[in-house]
């Protein structure tokens, strides 16, 4: 039963590890007015003698753009907004998984937003283990 997944009534991720349930749960970024290439739109740092684990992502902007999960620095997926929109992304099984403790896993934008007034915003559905 180990990794076994299931969505609950209310659409949360319920993960089973090891044999314990366990819920990922979403960290949320504030809203991001005109943000510069490489803003982290959203953070989380994962805890001290644990490993992380993301299940998804919440991604909105008002344009066009690309974004990136990192791990740290180092961009481990891309993401792509072809205009105005939301990028809604759950996963049964880890999107990114095994992040080290007191490293930072995060959502960047790649470009700078094209003008004023322009907001974005993310957010992590993160599980630590």
């Amino acid at each position: 039963m180990a990794g076994a997944t299931r969505l609950s009534k209310q659409g949360e991720l319920s993960v089973m590890r090891w044999g314990v349930p366990q819920e990922p749960t979403w960290t949320n970024g504030d809203i991001v007015d005109n943000p510069s290439a490489g803003t982290a739109l959203v953070t989380k740092t994962v805890g001290s003698g644990k490993t992380g684990h993301v299940y998804g992502v919440e991604i909105s902007a008002d344009e066009a753009n690309r974004f990136e999960l990192c791990e740290g620095s180092t961009a481990k997926l891309r993401f792509a907004l072809s205009a105005a929109g939301v990028i809604i992304l759950i996963l049964p099984l880890p999107l990114w998984a095994g992040v080290a403790a007191g490293v930072d896993v995060n959502i960047k934008n790649v470009t700078a937003a094209g003008g004023a007034g322009k907001k974005y915003q993310a957010r992590l559905l993160y599980l630590e283990a």
